[in-house]
């Protein structure tokens, strides 16, 4: 696999399609080691024992109400419907 490391460290791990499926829309995985427990006022939600509920927002994949610090908007994170 194709590894990258950044300017502010962050890492990039590209795998490549399985042989076949080249032309297959690719998906892209994001995520972090810190978690940021943070809701809006109107959310109830315990992040000790609540599951975090995705929801699709204009293509993009979100928390609903919450957020893990990892919801900033990136092309990366775009999706296909």
């Amino acid at each position: 696999m194709e590894v990258k490391r950044d300017k502010v460290l962050s890492v990039v791990v590209r795998k490549p399609a399985t042989k076949g499926k080249e032309s297959v829309p690719m998906i892209c995985l994001q995520g972090h080691l810190d978690m940021v427990c943070e809701k809006n006022k109107e959310k109830v939600h315990d992040f000790e024992k609540d599951p975090i509920e995705l929801v699709v927002n204009d293509n993009f994949l979100m928390a609903n109400g919450t957020t893990l610090g990892a919801d900033t908007v990136s092309p990366w994170l775009q999706i296909s419907l």
